[in-house]
């Protein structure tokens, strides 16, 4: 990752305003479990275009990992919203819901998601999760 970490910085230093790279090198971050730099760059790619939508999905992700399930969902909605169909984000959002209790949201998500991908084991137990 270094290497590429290093391109998309002179990327960045070259266009500030280059919101792929931004969350690009945030996807790198969110690998090496950086979730403060992973969301930061995720935040800038946002400012950058606020039309990139799986930039949102991205930032739900961090919220997820780091057990904030109300702004994950906020961020999984919003990607969703905008025309993502990752099935990562569909069965997070689902988990999200779950998590909090809201089980009537979290088994349509968890339901979208199984539609995509039915032998997902995650999603197939946040529903056993919520009966």
């Amino acid at each position: 990752f270094a290497g590429a970490r290093a391109e998309l910085e002179r990327a960045i230093q070259i266009d500030p305003q280059d919101a792929q790279a931004y969350d690009d090198l945030g996807v790198m971050y969110f690998t090496d479990q950086q979730y403060k730099s992973a969301a930061d760059n995720f935040d800038k790619a946002i400012q950058a275009n606020p039309d990139l939508s799986q930039a949102y999905g991205h930032m739900g992700w961090v919220y997820y990992a780091l057990k904030n399930y109300e702004d994950a969902i906020t961020s999984f909605e919003k990607a969703i919203s905008m025309g993502q169909t990752n099935v990562g984000y569909y069965y997070q959002l689902g988990l999200s819901y779950a998590y909090l209790r809201r089980c009537d949201k979290a088994k349509e998500h968890l339901q979208k998601a199984l539609a995509i991908q039915p032998d997902m084991p995650a999603a197939q137990d946040g529903l056993r999760a919520c009966p």
